[in-house]
C-alpha cells in the first residue's frame, strides 16, 4: 500500500487494524467508517493548520502533501465536492430535522456522516475506476483519509469545515455503545498526536 499525504503503510493500516479491533466494521462496507476515517484525516489535516496559525515561522508553509502520482489527490477532490453535495442536500435537511430530536448539537458531523450513507454517486465513475486499480479495501482506506485531508482546503466546504470542528462530536459509530465510540475517539486522537510526532523527528 502506497502512502497517504505522508501517513505510512505501517502508521494507516495500524491504525485502521485498531479502529477494527474496538469493532468498527470493514471500510469497504461501512459508510461511517469511511466517515470516521475521512473525519481522521480531516483532524491531522487540521493540526498542521492550527500550526501554522500558532506564530511558529517553520509551521507557517508546512502542510500534508502527497507526492506520489497515483491519482489518490484528484479522486479525493471529486469525492469531496460529491460528499458536500450531498451533506447539502434537501434529503439530508430532511433527515436532519429527526436526528436533531434526539438533541445532537453538531449539524455539520451528521449531514457528513448521513452524505456518507446516502450516496449513491461516491463511488461512480472516475472514482470505481480508481478504487478498481488500487483494491477496493485499501482505496477505500486511503482515499476516505484523503477526502478528509482535502477537505480542510477545498472550495466547497468553506464554512462548513470550521464550525463542524469547533462543535463536539456525538457518535461517531452509530452501531457501537459509548465505551466503544470513547475507545475509536481515543484511537483518532492517538493516531494523529502521533503521526505529528513522526513529522517532528524528521
Amino acid at each position: 500500500m502506497q502512502p497517504c499525504y505522508g501517513i505510512t503503510e505501517t502508521r494507516l493500516s495500524a491504525y485502521y487494524s485498531e479502529l477494527r479491533a474496538i469493532g468498527v466494521g470493514p471500510v469497504e462496507e461501512d459508510p461511517f467508517t469511511k466517515a470516521v476515517l475521512c473525519l481522521s484525516g480531516l483532524r491531522y489535516a487540521f493540526s498542521y493548520y492550527k500550526a501554522a496559525h500558532s506564530g511558529s515561522e517553520f509551521e507557517t508553509f508546512y502542510a500534508p502533501a502527497h507526492r506520489p502520482d497515483d491519482g489518490l489527490h484528484e479522486t479525493a477532490c471529486i469525492v469531496v465536492k460529491r460528499l458536500m453535495r450531498g451533506a447539502r442536500s434537501r434529503t439530508i435537511t430532511s433527515a436532519l430535522a429527526l436526528a436533531k430530536q434526539h438533541g445532537s448539537t453538531n449539524e455539520e458531523w451528521l449531514r457528513w456522516q448521513l452524505a456518507w450513507v446516502s450516496s449513491k454517486e461516491m463511488a461512480k465513475g472516475r472514482v470505481q475506476d480508481w478504487l478498481t486499480r488500487t483494491g477496493v479495501q485499501e482505496g477505500w482506506l486511503r482515499l476516505s483519509v484523503a477526502t478528509g485531508i482535502c477537505s480542510l482546503w477545498a472550495s466547497e466546504t468553506v464554512g462548513f469545515i470550521h464550525s463542524m470542528m469547533r462543535k463536539p462530536f456525538p457518535s461517531l459509530i452509530p452501531s457501537l455503545d459509548s465505551d466503544g465510540n470513547a475507545r475509536v475517539a481515543d484511537c483518532l486522537k492517538a493516531f494523529v498526536r502521533d503521526h505529528r510526532v513522526d513529522m517532528e523527528e524528521l
